[in-house]
């Protein structure tokens, strides 16, 4: 679901009780199309602006935003002229999906200008532009210079900024009460769901007017969110305390889509994945003909016993089993002596079973990379960007990707490691290897206490608290299953243990585990129930 005018109204009213009169104090550039402004009003804010093709959208998130060596140009442009400025004001454009800041700060000569960033949400014609306070671009994020001149807006650096051309349409926030049913198409900003609930009501007054309630329906496979808790869907509905927290809940589900590395790291898995299956398979084959010849140490010995019945020339001889219960067929081959056959079958019998024990060797080497690249698939699935590729990373050191020397990361993951603390208890999630290998065998202390969803890969859990009740318990599963591919599960099993009780499996890739003296918890996983628990000092 793309955000509409509606929700642009409402959130815009919400973020700037929180940042007007902030400062911005750095701007981050995390890939091409998303910009964190990390803003100080009393407290922190980080305000979240994509522009994405698939995906655009502005919210403020509680994610700490991944910083790349080298920044972009925009990123450094926007640097330049709005670090350190103070936001004077935030304001939505009539109903339509366009955001402008206006942002104090100083020209070369460094006198006071009021700098505008200008937030166009429309699809795939996202963009984000810096002016001047003579309406002049100074940058922007998507360039483009049309054919038609004349009908067609130039979007690069020096050309005058205009807003997207308008139809005649109604902003519903403005004389709400004298709009009719029958104007419904002409009202700007609304999205089916909402003119849904318009018909539904059959008031636009109603509409407008209904208490805020962020809300993320449920439809069968299919999320829909409205700043109102909507009457006309029926789904399951799950309402949040704001709409930054909702938009945040949403997209961190809905927009792996809009990361082609992921998708590209994905592939690149799967398809070893599926190599890696096939030689199961082949070793599996192998391993059946090698155990064929298990029982040709018996028709060796049975040929040395019985040597004398066996002339050179026999194609085959039947002798009976030492025990007498069984006659074996032995096959001879006709140019060969008796000893030579003998001596045949001892060989095939030593070749199968060394073969037995390289193959099995080599099931357990496959079976553990299977297992560590299972583990990688489903880490990537909850990780942030500075996590995501530092997973990369980590595959370009085991030999699975090309290294690309264009793009270092930085080995900051375990400053970044997410806490969570609530008056006895600090909790720490490791979301990749790098971090749970870390937690478990350098951080934590043996009295501490690790959580891990049961038999499948998750995040390492690490609580140090002076006690294990019931109410840290339930906040540690939450963290555990939440950030493991059974987050949208139910009745997940997750085991926790004291420190002391982990050992690290030798000489395998990723940070598995074996351990001991366990419990077992069942949890419903809820962001909505985590928040609940942390917030219930």
């Amino acid at each position: 679901m793309a955000i509409d005018g509606i929700l642009i109204h409402h959130l815009v009213n919400e973020i700037k009780d929180k940042i007007l009169n902030g400062r911005i104090n750095k701007i981050i550039q995390s890939n091409q199309t998303d910009i964190v402004l990390q803003i100080h009003n009393f407290k922190n804010y980080n305000l979240l602006i994509s522009v994405s093709y698939t995906a655009p959208r502005v919210y403020l998130t509680n994610d700490k935003p991944y910083s790349p060596q080298t920044p972009y140009n925009f990123c450094m442009v926007l640097r330049k002229y709005l670090e350190r400025g103070i936001i004077k004001n935030i304001k939505q454009i009539d109903n339509d999906r366009i955001i402008v800041i206006d942002v104090e700060g100083k020209n070369e000569l460094g006198d006071t200008i009021i700098y505008q960033l200008i937030i166009e949400l429309m699809g795939r014609s996202s963009n984000l532009i810096l002016i001047n306070e003579q309406n002049k671009i100074i940058e922007v994020l998507k360039r483009h210079f049309p054919n038609n001149l004349e009908t067609s807006r130039i979007m690069i650096p020096k050309a005058t900024y205009k807003y997207p051309e308008k139809r005649n349409m109604i902003n519903p926030f403005i004389d709400t009460y004298n709009i009719k049913i029958e104007e419904l198409n002409n009202i700007e900003g609304l999205s089916k769901y909402h003119k849904q609930e318009i018909l539904f009501l059959n008031s636009v007054s109603d509409f407008i007017n209904k208490e805020i309630n962020p809300t993320i329906i449920t439809i069968e496979n299919k999320k829909v969110f409205s700043p109102y808790k909507l009457e006309s869907i029926i789904g399951d509905k799950e309402s949040f305390n704001d709409i930054s927290t909702m938009l945040s809940k949403y997209y961190a589900e809905n927009t792996k889509q809009d990361n082609p590395n992921y998708h590209l790291l994905q592939k690149i898995i799967t398809r070893k994945l599926n190599i890696l299956e096939s030689k199961v398979n082949n070793l599996n084959n192998d391993l059946e003909n090698a155990q064929k010849h298990t029982e040709d140490i018996i028709k060796g010995q049975l040929i040395q016993t019985y040597l004398y019945k066996i002339k050179k020339g026999m194609t085959n001889i039947s002798l009976p089993s030492f025990e007498g219960d069984k006659i074996y067929d032995i096959t001879l081959d006709p140019l060969k002596s008796p000893i030579d056959n003998m001596q045949k079958y001892f060989k095939n019998y030593k070749k199968s079973i060394n073969g037995i024990f390289h193959i099995n060797k080599q099931l357990e080497i496959t079976y553990n990379e299977i297992r560590y690249l299972k583990t990688i698939l489903s880490q990537i699935e909850f990780v942030n960007q500075q996590e995501f590729l530092e997973i990369r990373q980590e595959l370009i050191q085991n030999g699975y990707l090309k290294e690309d020397k264009k793009t270092k990361v930085k080995n900051n993951s375990i400053k970044a490691i997410t806490k969570y603390s609530i008056d006895n208890a600090t909790f720490y999630v490791g979301k990749n290897n790098l971090q749970n290998n870390y937690l478990t065998h350098n951080f934590a202390k043996k009295t501490d206490y690790w959580f891990h969803v049961k038999d499948m890969p998750s995040a390492h859990i690490i609580v140090q608290t002076t006690e294990l009740s019931e109410r840290v318990i339930r906040i540690a599963a939450h963290l555990a299953a939440l950030n493991s591919k059974y987050e949208k599960s139910s009745s997940v099993a997750v085991d926790y243990t004291l420190v002391k009780n982990i050992k690290k499996v030798p000489n395998t890739l990723g940070c598995f585990v074996t351990y001991t003296n366990q419990k077992t918890i069942y949890i419903d996983p809820s962001l909505e129930d985590l928040n609940k628990l942390l917030e219930n000092h």
